[in-house]
Order: structure tokens, then C-alpha cells, then sequence
């Protein structure tokens, strides 16, 4: 009551409550039941965010520890991301800290991914994940340069003077000066003309 109706008296928000637990079960068969004074999930009920929490974590674990099986569970948690948590309530301040920890998670799966597929030398994936990286975080400038020097290290100048040129765009519309290893990789790449 005091998260979802901070301003109501104890007898209002107790009754929302209570309205809000009878329209959900007629809704979603249970989701949620009443604990006491608490309201909690019904057994057997998954959280798609919890899930791909332990699942990312248990992914950074095993890379950490050079286990092989680390992409593999990485691609798993990456099934249970659903995106932006509760984005109906984007500036409450209780959900902010969650939401940028599962983000920051979701990112490093999909980095650890662009790692796996660089190792293997498969560029169609590598690039599609950097691509994911960039949609996730699109203001985030060392997601582009990871893509330009991952490129042109597999000597695909072409796009990797794109990602470069998209990257330059997107800071400037930020009004930003670009990272000095971004223009030191497109003076690399446009010396060999």
C-alpha cells in the first residue's frame, strides 16, 4: 500500500488493495496472492526479469571463470530480457536502480556474445550483436568504437568508417567532442587510402 498508494490513508489503500488482488485473480488466475499484510507472487509464478537476472549472472560467472558454456547461457538469459523494467513508471526512484542493473546486465550479455562471435570469426553475428548493443544504449559512444576496431581489426574498412561516421553524428547531436581514440582509429583507417 505504501509503494503503490504513498499519499492514501491506511483504510483507502487497503481497499485498493483489496480490489486491486480480487480484479487479478478474475484476470490472471492468481498471479498474486495475499501474504498477512504482504502481497507476493503465487507459487510456480516466474518473473521473466528475475530469471534473466540469475541466468546473466550465472553467464558473467562462467565467463569470468573461462567457461566454455558462458555464450550459451548468455544467448538463454538474453530469451528472458523483456527490455526496459516498468517503463509505465520510468522516473518513480524505487524502480530506477533495478532497471539500470538489469540494462547494465543485458549489455554485457550481449557484449559477451559479440566476444563469442568475433573468437569464432563469425562477422554476420558479431555485427548483429553490436547493432543490439547500440539499439540498448544508443548514446553510449564505446559501443561504437568496439564495432569500428572489432571491423576494421577483420579489415572491413567500409563499415567500420561507418560505425565511426554514426558514431561522430550521434555525438555531435549531443554537441559532445568525439572520443580521441574514435578519431584516432578514422585517421588509421583514412591514411591507407
Amino acid at each position: 500500500v505504501d509503494t503503490l498508494w504513498p499519499d492514501a490513508g491506511t483504510g483507502v489503500g487497503r481497499t485498493r488493495l483489496r480490489n486491486v488482488l480480487s480484479r487479478s485473480r478474475r484476470l490472471t488466475d492468481s498471479v498474486l496472492c495475499r501474504d498477512g499484510d504482504l502481497v507476493r507472487l503465487a507459487d510456480g509464478v516466474e518473473v521473466d526479469a528475475i530469471t534473466f537476472e540469475g541466468l546473466a549472472t550465472e553467464a558473467l560467472r562462467q565467463a569470468s571463470a573461462d567457461d566454455n558454456s558462458a555464450p550459451n547461457t548468455a544467448r538463454a538469459a538474453l530469451t528472458h530480457y523483456g527490455g526496459e523494467l516498468v517503463p509505465t513508471n520510468r522516473y518513480d526512484d524505487w524502480v530506477v536502480s533495478p532497471r539500470e542493473h538489469l540494462k547494465r546486465l543485458h549489455v554485457a550479455m550481449i557484449e559477451l556474445l559479440t566476444i563469442d562471435a568475433q573468437r569464432r570469426g563469425d562477422i554476420d553475428e558479431m555485427v548483429a550483436y553490436f547493432e543490439r548493443a547500440i539499439a540498448s544504449d544508443p548514446y553510449d559512444e564505446q559501443h561504437y568504437l568496439r564495432a569500428a576496431n572489432a571491423l576494421a581489426e577483420l579489415q572491413r574498412r567500409g563499415p567500420a568508417m561507418r560505425m565511426i561516421e554514426r558514431a561522430a553524428r550521434m555525438v555531435d547531436d549531443l554537441g559532445l567532442v568525439p572520443d580521441p581514440k574514435l578519431s584516432a582509429l578514422h585517421r588509421q583507417l583514412t591514411a591507407t587510402d
